[in-house]
């Protein structure tokens, strides 16, 4: 296909419904899980990823974990918490957690263990 000047006029609820479905498809046939992990920069690509996730799975189904580079803009943190926020994810610090040997995950204004979010996830799970 040639790209020209009507290459951009698209149905967008209708590329939006079949990403969606796409997604459920793959998480839910194809990789047998039922959620997502997201992560989430403050950026445009990691941000429509976590709407489309969201809106194909549910915010309880997924996890949003910052990964803001070192060379992010100052304001990628803000923004990755501020699109948690508006979509209802559970959001870790990514750049904080190095493993169980730093029990502390950061979650938005709580800091929780880590035994804590598996025991949070399993709960979610079992309803």
């Amino acid at each position: 296909m040639k790209f020209h000047k009507d290459s951009l006029k698209i149905d967008a609820e209708k590329v939006v419904e079949d990403l969606c479905a796409t997604i459920r498809r793959q998480i839910r046939k194809d990789c047998k899980k039922s959620g997502a992990v997201v992560g989430i920069s403050g950026g445009i690509d990691s941000s429509v990823c976590a709407a489309l996730c969201t809106k194909a799975l549910g915010p309880n189904r997924v996890l949003g974990v910052m990964m803001p580079e070192t060379d992010s803009a100052s304001e990628s943190e803000t923004l990755a918490r501020e699109l948690a926020g508006k979509f209802g994810l559970l959001m870790t610090g990514g750049t904080d957690f190095h493993g169980l040997s730093k029990p502390q995950i950061e979650m938005g204004e709580v800091d929780a263990t880590y035994a804590l979010v598996r025991a949070m996830k399993a709960a979610r799970d079992q309803r």
